[in-house]
């Protein structure tokens, strides 16, 4: 049976001999140890180790996270008469899984083949051996160009002040109800009563100053006497 490896972090796949292979073409999703749901791609491998048994293991890389979760067999190594039975096994588990399996076909592959296909699987690429991107090299700043001056251009020619557009909205006619006849009386001005004028008052008699008296009468001098002629009487007739 297969049960989970904590210990296995890296199945050294480019340094042992991988003489078998399957792997899930779908992405499925699996319950981690955390009980957490996450997609995944399983991979079935088999080692033939340097005393000839065989070695397998099931692989499963979470896609989020990018965890590497490793099964291995309870009877790993085994000999290779039981490479059979140990296989089904390995297929019903993935199986179980919900993975579509495929097998990779290393007996049409040379070595460098083999090894390219194994470097694209990032199951087998640890974090640490992944290649970093190149850094990106900033472009060279332009040379600097001397200010070519522009011209201003000319303002444009003042504009007639704009005409007061016509009102292109008329008002809809309004719906005069016909004038209400007016009564005679009323037209007709009231003569106005004329204010009776009163005469004028007749201005008070001028009174005639009194003569002033002077406090001191001047008397003008007597004329030197003179020869009075009598007169003669008259004789009534």
């Amino acid at each position: 049976m297969f049960t989970i490896d904590l210990s296995i972090k890296d199945l050294k796949a480019r340094e042992r001999n991988m003489i078998k292979a399957f792997f899930s073409m779908n992405n499925h999703q699996v319950a981690t140890p955390e009980m957490m749901l996450e997609e995944a791609r399983s991979y079935i491998i088999f080692f033939r180790e340097s005393s000839g048994k065989i070695s397998a293991y099931i692989g499963i890389h979470l896609l989020v996270t990018g965890r590497r979760l490793f099964y291995s067999h309870s009877s790993n190594p085994f000999s290779e008469q039981e490479t059979g039975s140990v296989e089904e096994e390995a297929r019903n588990f993935a199986d179980g899984l919900g993975a579509m399996i495929d097998e990779v076909d290393f007996t049409k592959m040379d070595h460098q083949e083999k090894m390219r296909w194994i470097d694209t699987q990032d199951i087998f690429t640890s974090p640490l051996e992944k290649p970093e991107a190149p850094a990106a090299v900033p472009p060279p700043m332009p040379a600097p160009q001397e200010p070519v001056p522009t011209q201003q251009a000319a303002p444009p020619p003042p504009q007639p002040p704009a005409m007061p557009e016509a009102q292109q909205t008329q008002q809809a006619p309004r719906h005069v109800s016909p004038a209400q006849p007016v009564p005679l009386a009323q037209n007709i001005q009231q003569p106005v009563p004329a204010v009776p004028q009163q005469p004028a008052p007749a201005p008070p008699p001028v009174q005639e100053a009194a003569p002033v008296i002077p406090e001191t009468a001047v008397t003008a001098p007597e004329p030197p006497a003179k020869a009075r002629r009598q007169k003669a009487p008259r004789k009534n007739d």
